[in-house]
């Protein structure tokens, strides 16, 4: 039987990360429903490759206007680009559905090895860099994550990857619980998504997340 067989799953966000988060929840058995708020006209694009997969999708005003029903869903995956506390996620919160992360939920489905990288700049110069040497040694890597494919994508793809480079943001660190990789690297830090955080003590905390998990290994 496959892991989520009799589970229903709401991914919140119909862009890659959804898209790849729906991909890895329907491969393990799961039932799933994408919601986004974004008015349809806008996002047609991202609903038209989900429902080329036969995924539901609910969007808009009705996405808004949601109710959840307690016990209806499993679990609920939520986009980096979302914020946890925002109205559409505690609806399914506040109905006592467990939240997790995209890339926490892409994380405990693989053991490919990984190098992560954040950073408030150059995250993304650094992990095309790191996957290039990795593949220039002989390893097969690719960079992934916040920059290019959702980690969610390459874990669905079935591709397997030596070590994959793992481009990480404050805001996928915000949603972590058991996250942490092999070599772990934080840039630099400056100010940044102020419109997301508080004030720049919010900030250094999400980034610092990267670390929480991580062990003498």
């Amino acid at each position: 039987m496959a892991l989520f067989t009799g589970q229903h799953f709401a991914i919140l966000g119909a862009g890659r990360s959804g898209l790849g988060a729906a991909r890895l929840a329907r491969m393990h058995g799961a039932d799933v429903t994408v919601f986004d708020e974004g008015d349809p006209v806008n996002i047609q694009g991202a609903l038209d490759k989900l429902h080329a997969e036969s995924f539901r999708t609910i969007s808009g005003k009705e996405a808004r206007d949601l109710l959840v029903e307690p016990g209806k869903y499993q679990r609920v995956i939520i986009s980096p680009g979302l914020d946890a506390g925002w109205p559409l996620p505690k609806k399914f919160t506040d109905a006592g559905v467990p939240l997790e992360g995209e890339m926490e939920f892409a994380f405990n489905l693989t053991d490919m090895p990984m190098i992560s990288i954040t950073g408030t700049n150059g995250k993304s110069t650094c992990t095309e860099l790191i996957a290039h040497i990795l593949e220039a040694c002989g390893r097969r890597s690719i960079p992934c994550g916040n920059h290019g494919m959702s980690l969610s994508e390459v874990v669905s793809s079935g591709v397997r990857y030596d070590v994959l480079a793992l481009e990480v943001s404050s805001f996928q660190l915000e949603t972590i619980h058991q996250f942490r990789t092999p070599a772990t690297i934080w840039l630099n830090f400056a100010a940044d998504h102020l419109d997301r955080y508080p004030g720049m003590k919010e900030y250094f905390a999400a980034k610092a997340r990267i670390f929480e998990n991580v062990t003498s290994d």
